[in-house]
């Protein structure tokens, strides 16, 4: 094996291969990381038999198909495997039927079926799962120190059934397969030069929080000796649990990495997602380090490094990859860290504060009280240490003392990475903490409706019936003025608050509480309010300054101050207000000092991705082997642009539209605009060709023209003009123009409304 030299690249002096000679190259590197990927799957102990799943009909042996060898590829034209490619993703995303798709490949005279479309698929992008057996009940992965078990230590069921299959399975999605791929590619392992780019441009060492890279914790990383080549790759593991079916009986997890070498601009759109497993149902992983067991595995091995082929740079490198963040909500980030959770009497994972237990409820809740000043913070080598006390102690009850007393149950196996410190590898999730809990409870407060006994639910900042009436309406009534822009129309926040979105709570945080409010609640309550509205917004900032921190910081305390005086008012029977995600406000500037700004790590796409998830489950028999064969053709199809076969196929599908003058026109000098059909002749009236000359200072105005309905955007947004514009009631109106008139000035033309 040819010596790899510090700076990621082979020597050109010192190299036997011929860099000139790319095939070769490649070939090289995979020869070499066949022997890492083979020990990931002993550690594992797992079968890469993907292919033999029981399944339905959605489930493909490519090897062992009679058909195969009556497949003739050469009859089959490269135009209908392009077009079919096309199809194909359409189908995996929506959820298209194995039947209705041959249909429509055969209504539209495609000479290519769904077995052939996903043989050649195979052939072009070699991408397959790892199977891994799991319990029946999803209890644990049998992987580790249980890869040998027959059972399930947790609930006992059996591993395998009456045919020695196993019950239950998992697939595993390699990372270093498919970044293997990606890096072959020019372009691509061009666009992963963003974080070098952007870590050794001077311009962006201003102070401000821009990315993940301005935060502590990188720079921290980087003085250990991290990334120090520019190929070397940040990662940011994400997870959550997800219902498959409405009558939630299917509780499925998703554990997903984000590719933080790409630039912002891209870095979550769904194509760049890393699915790297999904856990079945029907339960919640109950030990989730055995899930976690065999991508620790390969995490480890891309901190070592692998020999790789660099299409950039047509040179063999030594890749390397570290995971530097995990986010996901208070259940999530517990569950993989193996702590007790938010009902832990030390349950937050930023400070050591005490927790005080409910004498009624015996739940644990956390006001400040005379610990205001005095938020000890946790550091990673007081965690290991308890980690390291609880794997020694044989004591029961001192060992129930230990957990009680840190909140720490027992190792993670995330500490074994180079890149985690604890706890800043492991910042707030704002879409969780600001939208989903923090708007709703502060909504069931002024509603009447959050504590149990009633007498403590009449206060001053109370909403009367009739008064949350009239704010529902007013957002009912405002639907159309909201442009898509924002995400989905209002609601009636009376009638469906228990059903909101995030994005429909930030909505109602942003726009319209304080509007509506202001002239309803006393000045303490609305003051107090807009202290966290003012600093909801300055985090949703897509760049950071100090001055905005500090903002941050100081809003957020004197909300919760005001939270705990007029919510809490140090009554012990209302100790229910403290709920943990009133206190994590308070470590929201810390997080985005050590981690850079909110957008970097919170848990909109992961969001996103279970929505695309579920319509993929179309077999109600079988639900996980129709996700997983899905998600299997899905990263196919992303890769498909990746490899030098699939390439060819990609370009037989391209062809240039061609507009009419009539639909579209865009030769405007100096513009980027579009103007978009309908269209029609026109002639200017004489009071708009008057307007038109005075405004351009110039009299020869054609008269003769093309009126157009639309104009595209260069940021690709239609706006549509008044002469098309949709009269239905429940039409939302994207864009406005305000329009200032200065007193005793005359009106020389009509502004149309956008």
């Amino acid at each position: 094996m040819t010596d790899v030299e510090d700076n990621g690249n082979l020597d050109d002096n010192e190299s036997i291969y011929n860099f000139n000679d790319t095939e070769n190259l490649k070939v090289n590197a995979d020869i070499e990381n066949s022997k890492n990927m083979e020990k990931i799957k002993g550690e594992n102990r797992v079968i890469i038999d993907f292919n033999n799943t029981e399944s339905e009909s959605d489930n493909y042996d490519y090897d062992s198909y009679e058909e195969d060898d009556n497949i003739n590829h050469e009859n089959i034209n490269d135009k209908d495997v392009s077009i079919g490619m096309k199809l194909l993703e359409t189908k995996v995303k929506h959820g298209l039927t194995d039947t209705a798709f041959n249909s429509v490949l055969s209504n539209i005279g495609l000479s290519i079926s769904l077995y052939k479309l996903q043989k050649k698929l195979h052939q072009s992008v070699s991408l397959s799962p790892i199977r891994i057996d799991t319990c029946k009940n999803s209890c644990i992965a049998f992987t580790g120190d249980y890869h040998l078990l027959r059972e399930c230590p947790l609930c006992f069921e059996s591993r395998f059934d009456s045919n020695n299959k196993p019950v239950n399975i998992t697939n595993f999605f390699s990372l270093i397969e498919r970044l293997k791929i990606q890096f072959s590619d020019s372009k691509r392992a061009k666009e992963f030069l963003y974080r070098y780019e952007y870590t050794t441009t001077i311009s962006n060492d201003n102070g401000n929080y821009d990315d993940i890279y301005d935060g502590k914790l990188y720079k921290k990383l980087v003085e250990r000796g991290l990334f120090a080549n520019p190929t070397d790759i940040a990662l940011s593991l994400s997870l959550d649990g997800f219902q498959i079916f409405k009558h939630k009986t299917n509780d499925y997890w998703v554990i997903l990495f984000i590719n933080n070498n790409l630039s912002p601009e891209i870095r979550v759109k769904k194509e760049n997602l890393l699915i790297t497993m999904v856990i079945p149902g029907p339960n919640a992983p109950k030990d989730m380090s055995t899930f976690l067991q065999p991508i620790i595995n390969e995490l480890q091995v891309l901190e070592e490094g692998i020999l790789c082929f660099n299409g950039y740079t047509q040179q063999q490198f030594l890749l390397k990859a570290y995971v530097t963040h995990c986010t996901g909500d208070i259940p999530a980030i517990s569950k993989c860290l193996n702590l007790v959770g938010h009902n832990a009497y030390k349950g937050c994972r930023f400070c050591n504060l005490l927790g005080t237990c409910h004498i009624k409820n015996h739940h644990i809740y956390f006001p400040l009280n005379k610990q205001h000043g005095n938020l000890v913070l946790r550091t990673h080598e007081e965690a290991e240490d308890t980690i390291n006390q609880l794997l020694m102690e044989t004591d029961k009850s001192k060992k129930e003392s230990i957990i009680k007393n840190t909140g720490i149950k027992g190792a993670n196996l995330l500490f074994k990475l180079k890149g985690i410190e604890f706890p800043w590898s492991f910042p707030t999730d704002i879409m969780h903490l600001y939208f989903e809990n923090i708007a709703l409870l502060m909504y069931l407060h002024w509603s009447g409706g959050f504590f149990k006994d009633n007498k403590y639910n009449k206060n001053s900042y109370n909403l009367t019936k009739k008064e949350l009436e009239y704010i529902g309406k007013l957002m009912k009534e405002s639907q159309t003025c909201l442009p898509l822009e924002f995400g989905r129309a209002l609601r009636d926040i009376s009638k469906y608050h228990t059903g909101f979105k995030a994005v429909e709570w930030r909505n109602w945080i942003e726009l319209f509480s304080v509007p509506l409010l202001k002239d309803i609640f006393i000045d303490k309550h609305i003051n107090g309010w807009i202290n966290y509205v003012k600093a909801v917004k300055l985090s949703l900032k897509y760049v950071i300054s100090n001055d905005d921190l500090q903002e941050i910081k100081c809003s957020l305390i004197t909300f919760y101050n005001y939270y705990e005086n007029e919510y809490f008012k140090q009554d012990q029977e209302r100790l229910s207000a403290c709920r943990i995600c009133f206190h994590y406000l308070l470590h929201i500037s810390e997080n985005i000092e050590y981690s850079g700004p909110c957008w970097a790590y919170w848990q909109f796409p992961m969001e996103r991705l279970c929505g695309m998830l579920i319509p993929m489950v179309y077999s109600k028999l079988r639900p996980y082997t129709s996700l997983s064969n899905n998600l299997t053709l899905l990263d196919q199809l992303n890769h498909l642009q990746y490899t030098k076969e699939g390439k060819s196929i990609i370009s037989n599908s391209e062809c240039q539209k061609k507009w009419t003058l009539k639909q579209v026109y865009g030769a405007v000098e100096d513009y980027d605009e579009e103007f978009y059909w309908p269209s029609c002749d026109y002639i200017l009236n004489e009071k708009e060709s008057k307007a038109l000359q005075k405004f351009y200072s110039n009299k020869n105005i054609e008269l003769h023209g093309i009126k157009y309905g639309r104009l595209l955007t260069r940021d690709g947004h239609t706006i549509s003009s008044e002469w098309i514009k949709r009269n239905k009631p429940n039409s939302r109106n994207n864009y406005s123009i305000q329009i200032r008139y200065r007193e005793n000035e005359a009106d020389d033309s009509k502004i149309e409304n956008l």
